[in-house]
């Protein structure tokens, strides 16, 4: 296994979608790609570098604990991906109901999703 230098594994502000108007562009412009528990949608920047926008739903996930812990896994599994996803804007929609499911089933559903995202750009490009 390859080791990782540590500021290749960061999340700064830069790699996230804060302000709405990217948000909207995703959701306009964007390619959905929909999986078992999360609906990824994801359109070209102008950027060198990936960023990350999350719409975790209230009424899929009630409590702010569960929600806050979804949203830190999906973070996490995106910072190790960011490298190889290239200059995109990505938003993660949760679709189902994911407070009770283990974070290992998370990291798994979101693994297989980043490697099928990283393969419709190799393809487009």
């Amino acid at each position: 296994m390859p080791i990782i230098q540590q500021q290749q594994l960061c999340f700064p502000k830069k790699n996230r979608l804060l302000v709405p108007s990217d948000f909207q562009q995703v959701f306009k412009t964007g390619r959905r790609q929909k999986g078992a528990m999360f609906t990824i949608i994801c359109t070209a920047n102008a950027l060198p570098y990936a960023r990350l926008g999350l719409a975790i739903a209230k009424r899929y996930i009630p409590s702010a604990v569960a929600r806050n812990r979804v949203r830190r896994i999906i973070r996490e599994s995106f910072r190790h991906y960011q490298s190889i996803l290239g200059a995109v804007d990505i938003v993660v929609i949760t679709q189902k109901h994911l407070e009770d499911l283990k974070s290992a089933c998370l990291h798994k559903e979101l693994n297989q999703q980043w490697q099928l995202l990283r393969a419709s750009l190799n393809k487009r490009s």
